[in-house]
């Protein structure tokens, strides 16, 4: 799955893991050799397509496995596009936004810009 990020319109999806910083400390990393609690420190949020296509599947997967590995937090694009409070202003806080579409359509891109977010990686 090919994923386009800022100024490289082939990069993979590992690249994108390796470029939201893998060596993070805090408490998203499950590799955490940091002795104080880093708690206020802005999560890099994740919002993958999970659309009906397969290619919307490995998005999804994607996001989670990212999640699992403490790369980032996956977050509920669906909210972004319903406008719900909470996940708007969790996600004007995030350190950073990746979005994931599953297709050509780049329905999650779509999402994103038409809640007013401009400032992500896709």
């Amino acid at each position: 799955m090919r994923v386009r990020g800022a100024g490289d319109p082939g990069r993979g999806v590992a690249d994108l893991f390796r470029s939201l910083d893998s060596n993070m400390k805090g408490p998203m990393n499950t590799q955490n050799t940091q002795s104080q609690c880093s708690c206020s420190s802005a999560p890099k949020s994740v919002f993958p397509c999970s659309g009906a296509s397969d290619v919307g599947g490995l998005s999804d997967q994607a996001a989670r496995q990212m999640a699992k590995d403490g790369t980032g937090k996956m977050y509920c694009l669906a909210g972004i596009g319903g406008r719900v409070e909470g996940i708007l202003a969790n996600t004007k806080a995030a350190a950073r936004v990746l979005v994931i579409d599953g297709c050509e359509q780049e329905c999650a891109r779509k999402t994103m810009e038409l809640a007013g977010f401009k400032e992500f990686q896709h």
